[in-house]
């Protein structure tokens, strides 16, 4: 196959809202990846116990564009809530900005893919299936509050101070949804495919990272990007690259402050998508 099949083409909506998908794995598999996913943005050694994380499943674009983040400070323990958006393959949406100006969103295409059929099946049904759009807290503003706390909340490396201190690039991480997309492949292994998909045939890739004036619209309308590559051995390897942008986490906020959205992929579509054939 060189292009994107009619079939799929086909189920592309274009509505006034996108309403989310069926949870993949249902809504508990769902919500247990997701608050992982906020703990897996921690440095290594920072106390995972100290953080309490709940998970709001948004049912529309329009909810989780409106949705907000929130962090709460108690008994020595961070308690954040964050939001996740079961988002379909859609086309365009229609919405209002919260000034009331009408806007339409226009989803990013697919890119064409030819040479490999297993390969470019496989880069169909990925490409078919939902995309887990998130909102979290940035592990900068996590940080900052867990070092403020007891001795054991942070790791020793320089001294409290240099936890205090730390505001993080304005950027944010380069690889926060990579290590998300890494924890999905970790746990679509987990959950039965026989196959460890961590040594293979799945390459994360770090961030597209979205840091220009219209952030927010082109994180509306991107998509996660699947590609492939083929080794000298002949082997397949899946690539897979994740668009995220942050929030301030530096000048004037509030204490804990500073949000990282991204998209990423569920443990349940890699298995779905036969990737562990290739």
């Amino acid at each position: 196959a060189n292009r994107m099949s009619s079939a799929l083409q086909a189920k592309v909506p274009n509505s006034d809202d996108i309403i989310a998908a069926p949870s993949p794995g249902g809504n508990d598999e769902l919500k247990s990846f997701v608050a992982d996913s906020q703990r897996a943005l921690l440095t290594d050694g920072f106390a995972e116990s100290k953080l309490e994380v709940t998970v709001n499943l948004c049912g529309s674009l329009k909810d989780m564009m409106s949705s907000r983040t929130s962090v709460d400070l108690g008994d020595g323990v961070v308690r954040v809530v964050v939001h996740a958006f079961v988002e379909p393959n859609w086309k365009r949406a229609n919405h209002i900005s919260s000034g009331g100006t009408p806007l339409l969103f226009t989803r990013d295409g697919v890119g064409i893919i030819s040479g490999n059929d297993a390969a470019q099946a496989v880069l169909e049904k990925l490409q078919d299936s939902p995309t887990i759009a998130l909102k979290l807290i940035r592990r900068e503003a996590i940080e900052e509050l867990l070092s403020d706390q007891s001795d054991d909340a942070a790791p020793d490396s320089g001294g409290d101070m240099e936890y205090k201190n730390r505001t993080g690039p304005g950027s944010g991480d380069a690889d926060a949804a990579r290590k998300i997309n890494e924890l999905a492949v970790a746990r679509a292994s987990d959950l039965g495919t026989g196959v460890d998909l961590t040594t293979g045939p799945i390459s994360c890739r770090d961030d597209a990272i979205l840091d220009t004036s219209d952030a927010t619209t082109r994180f509306v309308q991107s998509r996660v990007a699947y590609s492939w590559k083929e080794e000298k051995t002949g082997k397949v390897v899946l690539l897979l690259q994740s668009p995220s942008l942050v929030t301030p986490i530096s000048g004037v906020r509030s204490r804990g402050s500073g949000c990282t959205f991204c998209k990423v992929v569920a443990p349940r579509t890699i298995i779905d998508s036969d990737v562990f054939q290739l």
